[in-house]
């Protein structure tokens, strides 16, 4: 599976995000360099449009944060029926952006859940939480730079 999209790269044109050509081609490369994304197939799933693809990375940042928590209090209650429900939809978020491994992850915490399974979900949800927090980490290295205004 193809990571990055150097063959094919977006057009890189002043759009809604109103950035430079300069400023759309470092976000590129940096977007590029996330170990959870494989680019070429989030662009894949919103049509190819690059500017889509950028908002909705922005839009995770927040996402992931949620997620993270809710994760965590439900696990602790013991609310496995909700648990499921927000593992499925943390699950089709990634699977929009590209992120593989973390939405096969999301998946197996989803199934898991969905059997009613907690000691499976309590021993896997710590690492997938740190994996979560790095690609929550990255996004906001990239669209929370403080140097410059991506969005």
């Amino acid at each position: 599976m193809e990571r990055s999209i150097k063959q094919n790269p977006p057009a890189k044109t002043n759009g809604p995000n109103n950035i430079s050509d300069n400023d759309r081609i470092e976000v590129i490369n940096r977007v590029e360099q996330i170990e959870w994304l494989y680019v070429s197939v989030g662009l894949e799933r919103v049509g190819g449009q690059w500017e889509m693809y950028e908002e909705i990375l922005e839009l995770m940042i927040n996402e992931i944060a949620k997620t993270r928590q809710k994760l965590s209090k439900l696990l602790t209650e013991g609310d496995m029926r909700n648990f499921c429900v927000v593992a499925h939809g943390i699950k089709n978020s990634l699977a929009v952006i590209g992120a593989v491994e973390l939405e096969e992850e999301a998946l197996a915490l989803e199934k898991a859940s969905g059997r009613n399974d907690i000691v499976s979900c309590a021993l896997d949800l710590p690492f997938y939480l740190e994996n979560l927090e790095s690609l929550q980490h990255s996004l906001q290295e990239i669209f929370y730079d403080t140097s410059r205004s991506v969005a």
